[in-house]
């Protein structure tokens, strides 16, 4: 199966629109044959970047956080 294929069904699928998303079982259909796939419309949420703004967020320290968060081990009981 081509990589550029499933990325157009996986962009099928998150259409802005939920109308305009596809059937699990036309998702299948997709896959499993040659049928020629419609082209996606807008996906339901799209942030358009460049790499001078991503050079920009990673040097100012305003836009940076600290988690202070712990990792807890559930185990049962002996």
């Amino acid at each position: 199966m081509e990589l550029f294929r499933v990325i157009q069904i996986g962009l099928l699928c998150v259409q802005e629109d939920p109308i305009d998303r596809p059937f699990m079982s036309e998702v299948l259909l997709m896959l499993s044959s040659k049928m020629q796939l419609p082209r996606p419309k807008k996906p339901g949420f799209f942030m358009e970047r460049t790499f001078q703004d991503m050079d920009h967020l990673l040097d100012d320290s305003k836009f940076s956080s600290c988690n202070r968060s712990a990792i807890t081990s559930l185990l049962p009981r002996q």
